[in-house]
């Protein structure tokens, strides 16, 4: 992983093709999921959005989660990214998160394909 920036709480970087972007910001509702992670790909498609799993407790370990999650640390140099909507679970916005499968496959909604619907 290449770093941008990094600050207490905080971590930019990239791997892999991808954007790294780490916050220490714990969910509403599940303190215990402490890290916001997004990953997006060279087309701007999300690979990961979300709140880190519970156990993620260190900076190491959501740069861990982050690169596992987005299906980055397989010997394949580019993920499958689709462009449709999906929802990973209650605490995170449209986007991959830790509780997809990581098959780099997106959930799709029901209803009229985004996740607010």
């Amino acid at each position: 992983m290449r770093v941008i920036e990094q600050r207490r709480g905080y971590l930019h970087g990239t791997h892999k093709g991808a954007t790294i972007e780490i916050e220490r910001d714990p969910c509403p509702g599940e303190p215990e999921r402490k890290f916001y992670i997004r990953v997006r790909w060279k087309d701007g498609g999300y690979l990961y959005d979300g709140w880190s799993p519970e156990g993620v407790d260190t900076m190491a370990e959501a740069k861990r989660d982050a690169i596992k999650g987005a299906c980055l640390n397989s010997k394949s140099s580019s993920p499958i990214v689709e462009d449709l909507s999906y929802q990973c679970d209650a605490c995170s916005t449209p986007g991959y998160g830790p509780d997809a499968r990581c098959l780099c496959t997106p959930i799709k909604t029901i209803g009229g394909g985004n996740a607010e619907d």
